[in-house]
């Protein structure tokens, strides 16, 4: 049976184009098939397997991986363990994460969003159709994440430029620190505030950098 995308589905990998994925489970039975069902995706994956968190620990230092399904329960802790792994690894720092558990218990669910899980599925309910789903949700959040960083890096790239490039003296740098202090009082939006934040940060920086100096 042909596979019908679904509204959900707006991430496109590229034609071809193999990610990487690391499957966590200490269940040889269930490590199997959750395998054979993400084979079954019509996506170009290749699987890593990890049956513990150990196992888990050396693989995030070794390869970074674009996808992580990640069993709840396991033998050496649980999905929360596994997460501050991943959390805690600048290699895995753009994976995206799909808690997988033998029950449907919702307060699991919500601990594993509030901890950097991009989706949920059930064992119960799994199926090709249910898990391509969960992983072009998830490769979209994790594509929409970088694209951000992105856009981040360049603003703070192009911020760097024209401060370097505009202060001068004692008198500049005068104004820029009254620049910061107004945009503090002013009624400004979350996208402004986090933008001021940023070029606060820049600018302690160059204060801290011995190469930098104010003419």
């Amino acid at each position: 049976m042909l596979h019908t995308p679904s509204a959900l589905e707006v991430y496109s990998p590229p034609p071809g184009h193999p990610f990487a994925v690391l499957l966590v489970d200490d269940n040889d039975f269930d490590r199997q098939r959750i395998k054979r069902i993400s084979e079954r995706t019509e996506l170009t994956i290749h699987i890593h397997e990890a049956p513990s968190l150990a196992a888990m620990q050396d693989a995030v230092r070794r390869t970074k991986f674009e996808l992580v399904l990640l069993d709840y329960q396991l033998a050496d802790g649980d999905g929360l363990d596994a997460l501050e792994i991943l959390r805690g690894s600048e290699l895995q720092s753009e994976t995206g994460v799909i808690m997988i558990t033998g029950n449907e218990r919702t307060d699991v669910a919500v601990t594993a969003f509030r901890n950097g899980c991009s989706d949920f599925v059930s064992k119960s309910a799994m199926s090709p159709d249910v898990m391509r789903s969960a992983m072009l949700r998830t490769l979209g959040t994790v594509e929409e994440m970088r694209a951000q960083n992105r856009t981040r890096a360049r603003f703070k790239e192009q911020i760097e430029g024209a401060v370097v490039e505009s202060l001068s003296g004692a008198r500049a740098q005068d104004a820029f620190r009254e620049m910061v202090q107004t945009a503090r009082g002013s009624a400004i939006s979350d996208a402004e505030l986090a933008h001021q934040i940023e070029l606060q940060q820049i600018f302690k920086q160059m204060e801290e950098d011995d190469e930098f100096h104010f003419g």
